[in-house]
C-alpha cells in the first residue's frame, strides 16, 4: 500500500513538472496585461486584508471583555481568552499590511495605464522636453 501511494505521488510530482515546463517564460507581458495582473492581486490582497481586519477587531474584541470578565487569577480558568485576543491583535495586523500592499498594486496598476503611451517605459515615463545634464570622467 505505501508503495502504491508513493508512486502516485511521485507521478503527481513529475506531472506537474513536466507542465511547468511548457510555459514560455521568454515573453514579456505587456503594459496593458502587466497592469490587469496587478489589479486582479490589489483586488484578492484587499479582500483578504478587509476579512482578516474584521474577524482580527472581532476576536481581539470578544477576547479581551471575556478575558477580563471570566480569568481567574487563582485557578487560572479563562486563560483562552487572552490566546484569543492575541490571535486576533495578529490578524489585525496582517489584515493592515495586506491592506497597504493591495494599496500599492492598485496604485502600480494606474501609474502603468496612466503611462500607456508611445514614448513611455514602465519604470520612468521618458518626455519629449527632457532636459539632460551628463559629467564624464576618465580615469587613466
Amino acid at each position: 500500500m505505501k508503495n502504491g501511494s508513493l508512486i502516485v505521488i511521485i507521478l503527481f510530482f513529475s506531472i506537474q513538472s513536466a507542465n511547468a515546463q511548457l510555459k514560455d517564460t521568454t515573453r514579456r507581458p505587456t503594459n496593458h496585461e502587466l497592469a490587469t495582473q496587478y489589479l486582479q492581486k490589489s483586488k484578492s490582497l484587499r479582500t483578504t486584508g478587509f476579512i482578516l481586519l474584521g474577524a482580527g477587531v472581532a476576536a481581539w474584541t470578544i477576547g479581551a471583555i471575556e478575558f477580563n470578565e471570566n480569568y481567574d487569577i487563582l485557578t487560572g480558568e479563562g486563560y483562552g481568552w487572552l490566546a484569543l485576543a492575541g490571535a486576533g491583535i495578529g490578524s489585525t495586523a496582517t489584515g493592515i499590511v495586506l491592506l497597504i500592499n493591495g494599496h500599492r498594486y492598485k496604485d502600480k496598476a494606474n501609474f502603468i495605464l496612466q503611462n500607456e503611451r508611445p514614448g513611455n517605459t514602465y519604470h520612468m515615463p521618458i518626455k519629449g522636453n527632457l532636459a539632460s545634464l551628463g559629467i564624464v570622467i576618465h580615469f587613466k
